[in-house]
Parts: structure tokens; sequence; C-alpha cells
């Protein structure tokens, strides 16, 4: 079989094997990457291939509805480049306090009540943004930092490639976390990176400065698992594979 045959077979299986579609949600109404946008700068093809894993794709405006739809396997947060409302962040919560799994990429600057939301899942999010010297000794732009070190973790396993996160922040697990928190930082930036906050963007100055910023590598995607108490006289440690059914532990990104 050549690649692109190998690919059609994998993804009949895999539709086969998967009787029930689970369903990822996509929020949107704060200017988040348009999973119908086949640009560069759209998220059409993260959609594509996600339903090639034979996963069902819609779009959510929370500001129409009380709650994250009790369907949702997923719920992606992609690069909004305005904070949720009150309601919105509390609909979020909600949804991962019940056993849902949220994944989100953060803009620099752009949504600090988001950031502080994520505080609760074990995670901070500085105001500062990436700067990488190895991107640039490749000739790219010294604002997308060069991913070579992943974590052992199933999402990262197998990962031997380099990978490049444009514009990004920091994304550090808090410690000493929670004690139902367990959380990883799964990907981090070179060495000769640091951070820079958005005042050095602005005037364009790029030279690290130890009261600001922070030298690599530099941590720029993470995950955590909680374990959520069904009652309290019961808690589970075993993850649930009936999406309908309120599971204990789940991954935030």
């Amino acid at each position: 079989l050549n690649p692109i045959e190998e690919e059609s077979v994998t993804n009949a299986l895999m539709k086969l094997w998967r009787k029930d579609a689970k369903k990822i949600y996509f929020l949107k109404g704060h200017g988040e990457l348009d999973p119908s946008d086949s640009s560069p700068q759209g998220f059409a093809v993260a959609k594509e291939l996600i339903e090639k894993q034979n996963y069902k794709t819609e779009e959510l405006v929370l500001l129409q509805t009380a709650e994250v739809p009790h369907d949702a396997t997923i719920l992606m947060v992609a690069g909004p480049k305005t904070d949720p409302m009150e309601n919105e962040i509390k609909a979020i919560q909600d949804y991962v306090h019940r056993g849902g799994s949220l994944f989100v990429l953060i803009n620099p600057f752009q949504t600090p009540t988001l950031s502080e939301m994520l505080v609760n899942f074990g995670f901070q999010t500085a105001s500062d943004i990436v700067v990488d010297r190895m991107s640039q000794a490749l000739g790219g732009d010294y604002l997308i930092p060069v991913i070579t070190t992943y974590a052992q973790f199933p999402i990262t396993k197998g990962f031997t490639v380099a990978s490049f996160f444009p514009q990004t922040g920091s994304v550090r697990v808090i410690s000493p976390a929670q004690p139902n928190i367990q959380a990883t930082e799964l990907a981090k930036t070179s060495p000769v990176s640091w951070t820079i906050d958005e005042q050095q963007l602005k005037s364009g100055v790029a030279d690290f400065d130890e009261k600001t910023g922070q030298k690599g590598p530099i941590p720029v995607m993470s995950v955590s698992t909680i374990t959520i108490k069904k009652n309290q006289s019961q808690e589970k440690t075993v993850e649930s594979k009936n999406p309908s059914e309120a599971s204990d532990r789940k991954s935030v990104v």
C-alpha cells in the first residue's frame, strides 16, 4: 500500500472500531481559530485530521446555551483573541468538574481571565512571549520557538522531530500541585531561549531582562489530569469509557 491508501485503510478501521463517534466542540465567539478556514491562519486542517479519527465536530457558542453539551468528549478553545464572559468561564469550569476534557490554545497577552481560570487546573500562564535564538539560527523568526524536548507521556510518546510554536507564551505546571491534580510539562523550548514581557515586545527590544524574563528551556505545552469525586463517600480512579457517564479523571491541555 502507498501512504495514501494506508491512511485510508487505517481511518476506515478506526471508524469500524469506534462504533459511536465521539464529539469535539470548538468554542466560538471570541476570535478563535476558524475550523472552516483553510488558510494558514485557519483551523480547517486540524478539523479534517480530527474527523478522520472518527470524531464528530461542532462549533459551540456558550453565550447561547447554559452549559457545555453533555455529549462533548472534548471542548476545544483554540486561540481566542478576547476573554470568554463570566458565565462562559463558569460553564467551562462546570464541564471540567463533571469529568469533561478541555484543550486550550492561549495567545500571549490577550486572555487574562482565561489564563486565571487555568490556575484551577494546575497551570501558570505568565504574561510573556518566548524568544528563541535557535529559530534565528535556522533562518526563522525569533518569535517562533523550536521545540525539541518532549516529556515521556502518552500525548508526546514517540515525538522525535522538531516542532514550531509561533508566538507562544510559557505554560508552567504549578508546584506544589493540588492533591487532586497530576500535571506534566510536555514540551519545552531550547536552552538558548527566554521570555520577554509585552512592553519589550512593543518596543522591539527582545534582549533578556532578568527582572521580568526567565531563561530557557521554557515549557510551552502542559497537561493535567484531575481526579473528580463523584460524591462525598466514593472516589473512583478509573476513567469511564462511556461519554454519557461522568468520568473522574480528565486531561486539560
